[in-house]
């Protein structure tokens, strides 16, 4: 339907599949949000095993992405993630290492959901190759920027 109408429009039609994003304004339940929140409050941060490998992207990195495809001439479904694999782990002890929180992590205190897959990472060839789009924010600079927007929000309620 969808590419019926931009080709009778004479229009081109993309749409963007995102992935996992982090970063400021996530929602509190989220991972990285979580994650960041207890240890800013010395609680314990209750995780599961960690070892789901995942694609995850800094919400500003995605907005840019989206941006670059709209302005692109490609057509159809184009994937906006990272691209790279990292298990969960990974961000979780990030995080931890920044807010000397690694005594707060409690990996195992969380069981996954039965059918949830091991891995999930995206194709983003038509991203990088035909859009053109590379992220610009390293896992750890978004984590930073993330955890110093948490702080504020902290702050701001104190």
């Amino acid at each position: 339907m969808q590419k019926s109408f931009c080709k009778e429009a004479g229009l081109s039609c993309a749409w963007g599949r995102v992935f996992y994003l982090y970063g400021p304004r996530e929602p509190q339940q989220k991972l990285t949000s979580s994650v960041i929140l207890s240890l800013l409050e010395r609680k314990q941060a209750k995780c599961s095993h960690g070892n789901q490998i995942r694609d995850y992207l800094f919400v500003q990195d995605a907005a840019t992405a989206f941006i670059a495809l709209l302005e692109s001439d490609v057509v159809g479904a184009v994937n906006i993630a990272s691209g790279k694999p990292l298990a969960l782990k990974e961000i979780i002890l990030k995080v931890a290492d920044r807010l000397d929180g690694y005594d707060l992590i409690q990996f195992g205190a969380l069981t996954p959901a039965e059918n949830e897959p091991e891995v999930i990472v995206a194709d983003i060839h038509r991203l990088s190759k035909e859009v053109g789009w590379k992220p610009e924010y390293s896992l750890d600079r978004g984590l930073d920027l993330t955890i110093e927007w948490c702080r504020k929000q902290l702050d701001s309620k104190a």
